[in-house]
């Protein structure tokens, strides 16, 4: 696969990467003032706060349309890659 780096995470959909546009993507996304609040929103994920992280971490030109067509039941199976591109980013 073209285009993968240290600490990207393959996932079925495509590349995961957290990077400092993606965690400011994020931090938008799910409308968090700073990093605090940032943690705080990821500890009570809900369905559309997941969303919001994968596309944001989904290094693919069409993201939304691809994580859109997720089911509930599709959306977290893919939490695992998640979990593993910050623990990857952080590590």
């Amino acid at each position: 696969m073209r285009d993968v780096r240290p600490g990207d995470v393959i996932s079925p959909l495509g590349v995961l990467r957290l990077s400092v546009g993606a965690l400011a993507e994020i931090t938008l996304r799910l409308n968090a003032s700073g990093p605090a609040a940032l943690a705080t929103r990821l500890r009570a994920m809900d369905a559309a706060a997941a969303r919001h992280l994968l596309i944001s971490l989904l290094r693919t030109p069409n993201a939304e349309a691809q994580v859109a067509r997720l089911s509930d039941a599709e959306l977290m199976a893919q939490l695992q890659g998640i979990t593993r591109c910050i623990e990857e980013a952080f590590g």
